[in-house]
């Protein structure tokens, strides 16, 4: 497993204080759900008109989205994340742990597993599928 350090500055969410369930299964294969019962940070993407790509899920303090640091009202810094360095099978259908529970993604192009930090190591219950492309895009990988 390799620490990757992010290239994500200045990026936008809004907090949901109440629960909030969006469905992913269009993108991440059919039953995928995000689901934050206590509330959730949404990330906006605002290249595509402040549309809302996912949820992440608060820290314990409801002040950052968990893996985040907030650097300004809203915008958010991502901290260095854990990454498999074992590209995923495509075409296949894994299943991750994550904050949400258990999901099955589908793997449609290269891929790994991405973990957040939790006491200098990664996290293997907060684990979630970028592709190759993304993690080259948002990381010093």
């Amino acid at each position: 497993m390799k620490k990757v350090f992010s290239k994500q500055r200045n990026v936008f969410f809004l907090f949901c204080p109440s629960p909030i369930t969006i469905d992913k299964s269009s993108e991440w294969g059919p039953g995928n759900f995000q689901n934050a019962p206590d509330g959730a940070f949404l990330k906006v993407n605002e290249e595509e008109e402040l549309s809302v790509s996912h949820l992440v899920q608060p820290n314990k303090e409801k002040k950052a989205p968990i893996g985040w640091s907030k650097v300004g009202p809203n915008l958010f810094d991502k901290v260095p994340i854990w990454v498999d360095e074992e590209l995923l099978p495509i075409g296949k259908i894994i299943s991750i742990k994550t904050k949400d529970g258990v999901m099955d993604y589908y793997v449609k192009e290269a891929a790994y597993r991405c973990y957040n930090e939790k006491a200098g190591e990664a996290d293997l219950d907060d684990c979630w599928v970028q592709t190759e492309r993304e993690l080259k895009k948002n990381y010093e990988f």
